[in-house]
């Protein structure tokens, strides 16, 4: 009998109609940002930004599947350095210039008393291909909290983008927010806000299996605290660089290193910038695995089979055992006589087997699956 798991994995990839599936993996590490257990203003970034212990350590993980050439399904897990632990998925529609997604996005754990909070993710993007193009993003604009009151978003981002193409290359324009909310042991807000200005390019040529996209913007990132109405703010010059590597036409591999150039403390840091000996950076590392279907198709077929190999070689051996057990009457030999009425049968002549006569297989053997991928 089939397995629920072998129908539900043909059936998935029925469903996407045998489109290549994109599977990502991410793993972050930053000492750019506040740390999320600091509850009071500080006096400035050493206590964190010398502390390996006290960076940001994250990942994140992610599917894309087709449905057709029109749809697709995104669904992912994130760690984010300011909106924290989040899963979010995007149902898109692509079609023409036009692409238009929509999706439930989700935080939880984030904060003492808050057990998640739910919120709608939206996308739309017009591109006029070769030429232009220009996006918008949002994610938990409307989230409210489940266990505390809804008198603060819990955890919000959006970004704007638009860019122009050339030969190869990619220049964008990209504008970007996050804010995530919780409050203290007295009930009072604390805020962490990071706002973005960037211009990135994407660099890349046809048949050459590398990409560079080079990032310089500015990074105003603040923490408010309600209870003493100050708030610590830190402003950075940054340059990024990001080299993807295609190692094969299934799998891309990525790492991303952002540095800060100059960063300055503003209102409650004002004058108290990061020394010289503070290490202030973002790092990333991925990669991206594309899954043809037909190839999961085969490996769930080959285990189905398989296993229906397995079953019939138990049922035939079953069977041989049994009629060993219980072996049916011989026949009597050519020439016997017959018994007479209420007389004892005549026995015949047992004979030798002839030598060289085969004895019947009555097993089936069963083939291991081999994994096609």
């Amino acid at each position: 009998m089939r397995s629920p798991l072998i129908a539900f994995g043909l059936a998935f990839l029925t469903a996407s109609s045998l489109a290549a599936i994109d599977v990502g993996l991410e793993a972050r590490a930053s000492s750019l940002q506040f740390p999320w257990d600091q509850t009071s203003e500080t006096t400035g970034t050493a206590p964190w930004a010398s502390d390996v212990s006290r960076w940001f350590y994250g990942g994140a993980g992610w599917v894309d599947v087709p449905f057709g050439q029109d749809f697709e399904l995104h669904v992912g897990y994130e760690t984010d350095p300011v909106i924290r632990n989040v899963v979010s998925s995007l149902f898109r529609f692509n079609h023409g210039i036009a692409s238009v997604g929509v999706g439930p996005f989700f935080g939880f754990l984030n904060s003492d008393g808050r057990l998640a909070s739910f919120g709608l993710s939206t996308s739309l993007q017009v591109q006029w291909p070769g030429v232009a193009y220009i996006s918008a993003t949002s994610d938990g604009g409307l989230a409210l909290g489940l266990v505390a009151g809804i008198e603060s978003v819990p955890q919000t981002r959006a970004q704007l983008a638009a860019g122009f193409y050339t030969e190869n290359a990619i220049v964008s324009a990209v504008l970007s927010g996050k804010r995530f909310s919780q409050t203290d042991s007295a009930g009072k807000l604390i805020d962490d806000d990071l706002t973005r200005y960037a211009l990135v390019v994407d660099i890349f040529k046809k048949n050459v299996p590398y990409q560079l996209t080079t990032t310089l913007g500015y990074e105003l990132r603040s923490k408010y605290w309600e209870s003493s109405d100050l708030t610590d703010s830190l402003g950075s010059a940054i340059l990024g660089l990001k080299i993807t590597v295609e190692a094969n036409e299934n799998l891309k591999v990525y790492g991303e290193f952002t540095n800060d150039i100059f960063t300055f403390g503003m209102d409650n840091l004002s004058g108290r910038s990061p020394s010289t000996s503070d290490v202030l950076f973002s790092a990333t590392l991925g990669m991206v695995w594309t899954v043809q279907p037909e190839r999961l198709s085969g490996w769930f077929g080959s285990v189905f089979n398989g296993k229906k190999k397995i079953a019939t070689a138990t049922e035939s051996n079953g069977g041989a055992a049994a009629a060993a057990e219980n072996p049916a009457p011989a026949a009597a030999a050519p020439g016997a006589a017959a018994p007479a009425a209420g007389g004892p049968a005549t026995v015949p002549e047992t004979t030798a087997p002839v030598p060289g006569t085969p004895t019947p297989d009555t097993g089936t053997k069963s083939s291991s699956p081999s994994s096609p991928l």
